[in-house]
Order: structure tokens, then sequence, then C-alpha cells
């Protein structure tokens, strides 16, 4: 079997129009000049950024008239469809012109500030994965992955790799995605798409939570017939952070699907969030609310 190495590199500047340079200047090296596993990277740093935030999180803009972070992710998704869309256009020869796009017009007209910030994140999330699978197909063809393949699995333990070569080409495909787990010689991986694993039920526990509230009353006397009830409550008191279980466990947040590809096993968000739910909802950070009642 022929050795397939995929390392797309950063561009020289003659191969891309003066005003991305301060864009692509920005990118980090992270894997040896490869931006197919930068993505993967920025991937997962753009998700430990946006866990557990609030819907109030999401309408938060640093000045008037600037985007709300809602906004912002909803410019980054638009983006990258955009950009994937031009890449897949080169990548195939083809010699129409491309046509610009006005960022502005695209937030003002978007759904962004009417979508739930959690929709948004899924969004990203999806967005992220089709990029990363496309590009990897610049350099993988239609052959699949042969031995010695790189990119995105290079960070990864070689008993994954030799774990997932051994179920076939989709299962080291997938990898990509979700990656792998190794503790003590025992190997976990993720099953090709569209198939089932052979783990059995119920093998891990859930992080569980730990949540301590605070309540206190005094009642204050007038008259006989008239009274004052004070309540001052505080939830989760000691502010202890709780995740909900991660993905693809019961009540995961999203990608309940073993076959899904991408998050599986992220517990990266709290359960307040996760059940849609920030507000009333339990496992969210301290809050402390007031109450004043008047009996007669």
């Amino acid at each position: 079997m022929s050795t397939l190495e995929i390392t797309v590199g950063r561009p020289q500047a003659d191969e891309y129009a003066p005003h991305y340079g301060l864009y692509i200047s920005l990118v980090q090296d992270t894997q040896g000049h490869d931006i197919v596993a930068t993505l993967g990277d920025q991937r997962r740093q753009t998700l430990l950024l946006l866990s557990g935030r609030s819907e109030a999180d999401g309408e938060l803009r640093y000045a008037p008239d600037k985007w709300s972070m809602k906004e912002v992710l909803g410019h980054m998704n638009d983006t990258e469809r955009i950009m994937a869309y031009r890449a897949l256009r080169i990548s195939r020869n083809d010699k129409t012109p491309l046509p610009g796009f006005e960022q502005d017009d695209y937030v003002r007209d978007g759904p962004f500030s009417k979508r739930p910030l959690s929709d948004l994140i899924d969004d990203y999330i999806a967005v992220r994965r089709a990029t990363i699978s496309l590009f990897w197909s610049y350099g993988n063809n239609d052959c699949g992955l042969a031995d010695g393949g790189t990119s995105d699995l290079q960070g990864l333990p070689p008993a994954c790799l030799t774990a997932a070569k051994a179920l076939g080409t989709g299962a080291v495909n997938t990898l990509m995605n979700v990656g792998c787990y190794v503790s003590q010689g025992s190997v976990l991986i993720p099953p090709a798409l569209g198939s089932y694993g052979n783990a059995s039920r119920d093998l891990f526990r859930g992080p569980g939570i730990t949540n301590v509230d605070l309540s206190i009353t005094k009642i204050f006397r007038f008259r006989e017939r008239i009274s004052a009830q004070f309540r001052a409550e505080a939830f989760n008191v000691f502010n202890h952070p709780n995740f909900a279980n991660p993905q693809g466990g019961p009540n995961g947040y999203a990608n309940n699907d073993p076959s899904a590809g991408f998050g599986m096993g992220c517990g990266c968000i709290t359960p307040d969030v996760a059940g849609s739910n920030p507000v009333l909802g339990s496992g969210g950070p301290r809050a402390i609310q007031l109450g004043l009642k008047i009996l007669f």
C-alpha cells in the first residue's frame, strides 16, 4: 500500500489577496504548518471558549452598535461556509469568477439574534466538521486513508490508529473528527460513521452534580394581623462547577448518535444550558434572589 501524506501548508504571499494577509498571519502553526490539523485544534479551543456561556452572554455587545456574541458566531459560520465553497471551486479548477460578499449585510439580515446560543454552537460544530472533511479530501482523493496518513491523526496515540485500522478505513477516517482514549493498555475508539460500536451499556459513570442551596427567612410582625416575610435564597451557594454528561451520554448535550462523528465524549457544557433552561435549570452558576411578602 502506498504512503499518503496530507499536509496543506501556509500559503505564500503571492497566493492570496493582500487584504487577507492580516488574517493569515494570526493563524498559529500549531501542527507543523498543517492547516487541516490547525482547524481541528481551533475547533477544540473554540468549544472550550463557548462552553457554559448563557443566553445573556450571547446577547453581550462590548459597545453600542457592535455585533453581539451571537452575531459574531453567526458571522464566523457564514464566512467559513463561503470560504469552504470557494476552496471547493478552486480545487475543482472552476474558472468562473468568485463574487465577494458584504459581511455587514449578512449579519444584519441573518437570524442570529433570534436563535438560541446553543443552536449557533451546534451550527459551528457542523460547519467546522464539514470544512475539515472537505480539506481532508484534497489530499485523500477518493482512496481512503493509507498507511502513514497524517493531518489530524498526527497527535493520536499509535494504539488508536492500530485499533482503527483493524476495523477498516471508515473507522480510521472517524478518528479525524472524534479522537480516541487510551488508558493502561485499553483503547477506546469511535465506530465508523453509520455503524455501531461494540462497547457495553453503562460503561461510564457521569460526572454527577454537587449543588448546595441556602435559604434564610425572617418574619417581622407589626401587628397581630400584619406581618412581613423576608427571604434570601442562594442556589449553588459555593458556585461549584457542574458539567452535563458528555456528548453521546444520557441527557448529554447534543450529538447523542454514536455514529454521528464529531463531539462524542465532550463534557463541555453545564446542565442548565444543556437543558435549554439557563435561568431556572439546575447545575448553573451561583444565583441569589431576594423576596419580600406582606401578610395581612
